[in-house]
């Protein structure tokens, strides 16, 4: 559960909508068609929010379950608002894209097999989305083109829920679910295969804001939010000049006629401070140099 801590919001919204198969089936010995048709019925609980089929599977009261979902988009929203610019409506709105990503998502619930101890595996197949590197291409885009004054908040939900519409499917994966019996007797599905599979419908979901690692020869691509946050405005500019040499391939010798007090050479180093700072304000933690890199495999400046 580290990784989710240095990934966007979504995904923690979409760790905390597991909560909602932890109650297991009332039942106490299921046939291979309840286990298949719990499975179905939580996975649509937490993906859309409709869980009329999963109260009249657990024996869950409506009320309680509304409750709950409710109280984890309530969380979602206070996270966001933690964030500077992510404010009110522009919360909100951020909230209503992430739900609408996650009722794209695309998979299919197979058949149950009973086992030799009582327990079953069902058989999940999805098709992984590429929402992911669509909204990291989206927000590189809007990094590099971010106005202070434009409403931050506003502006991301716009590119989550461009995304949803832009995104793209992979090839089928399967996975097995576990669903077994705890110590009360009921049937609950296995906490761990459900994270694995509902992962499995993101590409790369689980390293897309991850670090890499690498140590890069230019010493202001070694920075970390730490570093950047430390230095002083004439570093930054000196690191925002060594990205635009990278990003466009700029020689040394065209970098030294870089003239530093020219109006459009301020008002660019300060486009990519900001973008920095934006990604910053997300909670990665990845150094200068993975964020240029991600800046660059999106093809902005292609």
């Amino acid at each position: 559960m580290k990784k989710l801590k240095r990934m966007n919001l979504l995904l923690v919204l979409l760790a905390a909508m597991m909560l909602l198969s932890a109650c297991g089936q009332g039942k106490k010995e299921p046939t291979e068609k309840d286990a298949k048709e719990y499975v179905q019925a939580s996975f649509k609980a937490f993906l859309t929010g409709d869980a009329d089929d999963y109260i009249k599977i657990t024996g869950e009261s409506k009320e309680e379950v509304e409750k709950e979902y409710e109280e984890i988009l309530g969380i979602m929203k206070d996270d966001m608002e933690s964030i500077a610019d992510f404010k009110g409506d522009s919360a909100e709105k951020c909230v209503n894209a992430s739900k609408k990503m996650l009722a794209s998502t695309k998979y299919e619930v197979g058949e149950a097999k009973k086992d030799k101890d009582g327990n079953f595996q069902v058989e999940v197949t999805v098709y992984p989305s590429d929402i992911f590197n669509v909204i990291m291409k989206k927000s590189m885009e809007l990094a590099t083109s971010y106005n202070v004054d434009e409403d931050l908040g506003m502006l991301v939900a716009e590119v989550f829920e461009r995304a949803v519409d832009e995104q793209s499917f992979g090839e089928a994966v399967s996975y097995q679910v576990s669903v077994n019996k705890d110590s009360e007797g009921r049937y609950v599905i296995d906490d761990e295969d459900l994270q694995t599979v509902v992962f499995g419908m993101f590409e790369e979901a689980s390293n897309v804001f991850e670090g890499s690692g690498k140590v890069y020869d230019n010493p202001y691509f070694n920075w970390k939010k730490a570093e950047w946050d430390a230095a002083p405005d004439e570093e930054k500019s000196q690191c925002c000049l060594a990205i635009v040499q990278y990003l466009y391939g700029f020689t040394d010798d065209q970098m030294a006629t870089v003239d530093l007090n020219d109006a459009n050479i301020q008002s660019s180093i300060q486009q990519i401070k900001e973008g920095v700072d934006l990604a910053y304000a997300g909670g990665v933690d990845f150094s200068i140099g993975d964020y240029v890199e991600l800046i660059k495999g999106s093809g902005v400046f292609e």
